[in-house]
């Protein structure tokens, strides 16, 4: 079975999962060797623990500010 890592491996301190996966570091530690009906109990979570992530935190909307040049 296919691991849900997207290579954006950055553990978030407010909720514990990573921010691009969902998954916590046990999880992550232990996939390599968990059996497929494990792995199919940690991918079924995934979806609603990033979308609670994305909603505590939601992405800016609207272009960067740019700061005023200096004269």
């Amino acid at each position: 079975m296919k691991s849900p890592c997207n290579l954006t491996c950055r553990i978030e301190p407010d909720s514990g999962y990573c921010a691009g996966c969902g998954r916590d570091i046990a999880e992550i530690v232990e996939w390599p060797s968990a059996p497929d009906d494990r792995k199919q109990q940690i991918l079924s979570v995934l979806p609603q623990r990033l979308a609670a992530m994305t909603d505590a935190h939601p992405a800016p909307v609207g272009p960067p500010s740019i700061p005023a040049a200096r004269t």
